[in-house]
């Protein structure tokens, strides 16, 4: 074999050029392995500790029921995503139909108390495009855990092209406005990644706890935003007024969905509104989703044109003063 003639170390590779016509190369892993030896003795760690102290139900009831009793944790504790229009069974009408359930903020909560749970998320790939999310939650002490995966997608959608921001073509949005697909930015990322994880945590982290407390959790909740709200309604409404604004809700946009006065909001709609800021604010859909759900047609309803295209259609009609006569017959 020829004698190297050239050596070149770099990270966790060894590069050695022989005679410059034949190249090898020898890939240590060792960083792999270090990296899973790291993982296996944290969680072997959390195993033995789980072991040692082991949970108490009845402690992690105790604790996540007070947190129910505090006005501001029940204000974060739940959300509500619109599923559609259904039949109200009582008045016969098409009304819009909610999934109610608990936060990302409740359930991240509900898992500190409970203990002895391991979280885990990576990226196994990655391109351009999109990226491929995975999280997997487990209980040590009892040896359960679930995980899943998610792709998220890494365009953003924007009116307009910034100088120096590469996009990938354009669609239309729900309001039938065209918009750009750009490549999102490091921070842009960051976010997307981060809402996803929080999902993700949430939804199989829901699954490890004891279902009879979260019911319970879910009616002391109940309870308390329903006696907040009878005490001063006024200043649940300034309150929910100034969140929906941090999360670019203007009052007109809201009035435009409740279609009523903010001063004759029910204790219903107040919870309503409560909700839908929850998941606004934890990514669980956008307002243009929110406004989608409710402009969907009922199955069997006709479904209605674009608010853009219904706004063209009417501009492009000449002024009443241009057109000639209705037509007789």
């Amino acid at each position: 074999m020829p004698e190297p003639t050239d050596l070149i170390r770099g990270g966790s590779q060894v590069t050695v050029r022989q005679d410059l016509a034949q190249e090898s190369t020898v890939s240590h892993e060792m960083a792999v392995a270090a990296a899973a030896a790291e993982a296996r003795a944290e969680i072997e760690a959390r195993i033995v500790h789980a072991l040692h102290h082991p949970r108490n139900i009845d402690l992690f009831e105790q604790a996540i029921i007070k947190d129910c009793r505090r006005s501001s944790f029940a204000d974060i504790a739940l959300f509500r995503k619109p599923v559609g229009k259904k039949k109200n069974a009582e008045t016969g009408k098409m009304e819009q139909s909610f999934a109610i359930d608990f936060s990302i903020r409740f359930v991240e909560t509900a898992i500190q108390h409970y203990q002895h749970v391991h979280v885990t998320s990576r990226i196994p790939y990655e391109d351009v495009e999109k990226a491929k999310l995975t999280v997997g939650v487990v209980d040590v002490q009892n040896n359960v855990g679930y995980s899943t995966e998610s792709v998220v997608d890494k365009l953003v959608e924007r009116r307009f092209v910034p100088e120096g921001r590469k996009h990938h073509g354009q669609r239309q949005n729900t309001y039938g406005d065209d918009v750009y697909l750009l490549e999102a930015t490091k921070d842009e990322f960051r976010l997307l990644i981060g809402a996803e994880r929080s999902k993700l945590i949430r939804d199989q982290g829901k699954r490890l706890l004891p279902r009879d407390i979260l019911d319970r959790a879910r009616e002391v909740i109940d309870e308390t935003l329903a006696a907040t709200t009878t005490q001063d309604p006024d200043a649940v409404k300034r309150r929910l007024i100034d969140g929906f604004a941090k999360v670019g809700v203007t009052v007109s946009m809201l009035l435009e969905y409740l279609g009523q006065p903010l001063d004759s909001l029910t204790p219903k709609d107040v919870g309503e509104l409560r909700t839908l800021w929850n998941g606004l604010k934890d990514g669980e859909y956008s307002w243009a989703d929110i406004m989608r759900m409710k402009d969907a047609p009922a199955e069997g309803e006709e479904k209605p044109e674009p608010r853009q295209k219904v706004r063209d259609r009417i501009l492009s009609k000449p002024p009443l003063s241009e057109q000639g006569p209705p037509n007789a017959g």
